[in-house]
């Protein structure tokens, strides 16, 4: 049983369809018709564009707690490839309630947008972080705001650097007291360096 996030929890059961995908399955095609989006509820997935000369580029990865394909609410296809990286567990969600309590009822529309706001948001705050040409300050901006969730090796992988310059600069960002060390490959934000990402 899964509990969804505000607003897609006031939906109807016929409104959404939990999902388990193997790692390299796709949730969808691009050119597929669009029946809905989907939330992430576990695992994570890439979405991924092909040009019209065959170049596959990458758009974006979504992890647990996002939703994706939002943009297809208002397309009769979906616009890029969605693949999972890792085994997914997600929820598909009824583009047609969706639009449907969107026209109804006013405080459902206005949850779903506060809730894609937040989405751009975090998105412009990685951006931010992603240009970040200092490993060490990357690293510890990342590292503030929440990235290191998992593994050494998928941080460095979502911060665009190798394991041994990330873990060097955690080093070095504990050394310099800017970062504490609290276990194996867990470490957390001490103060609020200069790098830190800020809001939009």
């Amino acid at each position: 049983m899964f509990v969804l996030p505000t607003p897609f929890d006031s939906l109807p059961g016929p409104a959404q369809r939990a999902i388990t995908l193997a790692a390299d399955a796709a949730l969808f095609r691009q050119d597929d018709t669009s029946t809905g989006i989907f939330w992430v509820r576990s695992g994570s997935v890439r979405l991924v564009r092909h040009t019209t000369s065959g170049i596959a580029v990458p758009l974006h990865t979504a992890r647990a707690g996002g939703t994706i394909a939002e943009a297809s609410l208002f397309s009769d296809r979906y616009h890029c490839d969605c693949i999972a990286l890792e085994r997914t567990e997600a929820v598909w969600l009824s583009r047609a309630a969706i639009l449907g309590r969107m026209a109804e009822d006013p405080d459902f529309g206005q949850a779903l947008m506060a809730r894609l706001a937040g989405q751009v948001q975090k998105h412009r705050r990685q951006i931010e972080i992603m240009a970040i040409r200092s490993a060490k300050d990357r690293v510890e901006a990342a590292l503030a705001d929440g990235w290191l969730d998992g593994s050494i090796t998928r941080f460095a992988e979502r911060i665009g650097l190798t394991r041994e310059a990330t873990y060097r600069a955690l080093s070095d960002l504990v050394r310099s007291g800017r970062a504490g060390k609290t276990g194996r490959g867990r470490y957390i934000s001490v103060g609020e360096g200069a790098s830190a990402p800020r809001s939009f």
